[in-house]
């Protein structure tokens, strides 16, 4: 579609000249005007023509000689009361765009008669061009090249889109942000596509199309130099983000939490922060054998199973080996209590910024990014600085193992269902809850390898987070040994200086319940 403005020539009389283009071809020769051009060399395209009445009576005159040309204009003219009202003239132009019956369309906007308004319509449509989904807009002038004989036309929608393209490269340095805009630049396209990616935190992706922008970006510099000093800008901020891509999970995280802090998204970067913390202790539990090998697990469950074990030590199974997380956390007392600060004060603001705007905390006294970069500080010197989280051996003995081989000995022997897990075994024996078959309920009051795991398992407290090899050695003293003969109805013979095997066990258990420390939390 063209659309074209018609303007009033200047003497009022008839006038010739030579109009040609370096874009479109053009039949050599001379012509009326502007309008006069797109009616004789656009024969089968869409016209549409803004007037005033005025201006639609002079036409007349002009093409009096023309009827083919004066009944196209007459039939697709609209016309204006005025030529002085800018907001109807720009009104009018977007009327007729958003009422085309033909989408995704090349709309040519002849503006050389712009009765007056033409920087202020060549700016609008250059912009509309930019956020109408269904048109593809380029603004056509005649620029005068000798005084009233001959005009070249150009495109200005390089020269308007210097404009645009300026503010929104100084809002995406600014924010990080590009609108999805039709009609782009390959450039600006790959920035709105990585910043959508930075925003819905979509790592898979982000790094991938950071590097596509910068490849991007060379062309984008070359057709826009005027633009240098902001794609400089910008190049810095993409080959941040390419540094970033080398860095440990946790620490990526923790990189783009401070930019985002330095772009004032306080709630995205404190996401970001609280994020970074349990990928880091996840690393470290990996590199010591603590987590658990399960692909079913989401990557949202491990850090919720590690976060509550930092803030309140609360076991999870499925996710890591406790025993071991706790021997571990024994070890690094000190740097877990500085982490659970951090953690903890990283959620409480997490949650107000959730549920409070910033004004309300300010009015309560709280400094939100004062104690985001305070805290940052402190992660970054705890973890990442100083790595005070250290590789060690786990010197533990295995008690998912040792639940497994405690509950298939009473299931096998007995019949009784206990739980798997080492630890809420312990507590089913100190409070007798579990129920013994009748029909091996004599056998199992016989049986001394039996009473003697019960009083073992019973003989350990509350507090047992993990066993030691000793610890362990002793449930396989009792394990391994060879199924026992039928009880005998005499008095068993020992000499006077041994004891039986149940009371040694008890002995032994209690001697090596004095190793455990620590708090357990069963889930």
């Amino acid at each position: 579609m063209i659309l074209g403005m018609v303007g009033i020539n200047k003497d009022g009389q008839k006038s010739f000249a030579k109009y040609t283009s370096q874009d479109f071809n053009i039949i050599d020769k001379e012509y009326s005007n502007s309008t006069d051009v797109l009616l004789t060399n656009f024969p089968n395209a869409k016209l549409e023509f803004i007037t005033t009445k005025e201006a639609l009576e002079r036409q007349k005159l002009v093409f009096d000689d023309k009827q083919g040309h004066l009944h196209k204009l007459e039939s697709n003219a609209h016309e204006l009361k005025s030529n002085n009202d800018i907001d109807l003239v720009l009104r009018k132009v977007l009327e007729i765009i958003q009422t085309s019956k033909d989408s995704h369309q090349k709309i040519l906007l002849d503006i050389t008669h712009g009765m007056r308004h033409q920087p202020l319509m060549a700016a609008f449509g250059a912009t509309l061009a930019r956020v109408d989904m269904k048109a593809d807009i380029q603004i056509l002038y005649a620029k005068e090249i000798k005084p009233n004989k001959e005009y070249e036309y150009i495109f200005l929608d390089k020269y308007s889109d210097l404009g645009i393209n300026a503010i929104l490269l100084n809002g995406f340095i600014s924010t990080l942000s590009m609108p999805k805009l039709p009609h782009s630049p390959a450039f600006i396209q790959d920035l709105q596509k990585f910043s959508n990616d930075l925003h819905t935190n979509a790592f898979s992706l982000l790094f991938q199309t950071s590097k596509k922008a910068l490849e991007s970006l060379q062309d984008f510099q070359k057709d826009y130099q005027a633009l240098s000093s902001l794609t400089q800008e910008i190049a810095k901020i993409l080959h941040r983000f390419d540094r970033i891509q080398d860095l440990p999970e946790y620490q990526q995280y923790y990189e783009i939490s401070h930019i985002m802090f330095e772009k004032h998204y306080y709630l995205i970067s404190v996401t970001y922060a609280f994020e970074a913390l349990p990928k880091y202790i996840i690393d470290k539990f990996q590199q010591c054998g603590i987590m658990k090998d399960d692909e079913s697990l989401s990557q949202y469950d491990k850090a919720q199973a590690i976060n509550q074990f930092v803030l309140e030590k609360i076991a999870n199974y499925k996710v890591f080996a406790y025993d071991k997380a706790c021997f571990y956390y024994d070890k690094h007392k000190a740097e877990f209590e500085n982490l659970r600060e951090i953690l903890s004060k990283l959620k409480d603001i997490r949650n107000n910024l959730v549920h409070i705007n910033d004004k309300e905390l300010s009015d309560k006294g709280l400094n939100i990014a004062k104690d985001l970069q305070e805290n940052y500080a402190r992660f970054y010197d705890l973890c990442i600085k100083q790595d005070s989280f250290t590789q060690i051996d786990i010197v533990v003995y295995d008690i998912d193992k040792l639940g497994s081989r405690i509950y298939d000995y009473f299931h096998n022997a007995f019949g009784l269902e206990l739980s798997k897990i080492f630890f809420k075994q312990i507590d089913a024996m100190k409070k007798k809850n579990f129920s013994i078959p009748k029909t091996s309920l004599s056998k199992f009051q016989n049986s001394k390898k039996a009473q003697a795991l019960i009083a073992l398992l019973a003989s350990f407290d509350d507090n047992t987070e993990y066993l030691s090899l000793e610890q362990g050695r002793a449930f396989d003293e009792i394990l391994n040994k060879a199924p026992q003969k039928p009880t005998q109805t005499h008095s068993p013979k020992y000499s006077p200086t041994q004891k039986p095997i149940q009371q040694d066990s008890q002995t032994s258990a209690q001697k090596l319940n004095q190793h455990f420390k620590g708090t357990r939390i069963d889930k």
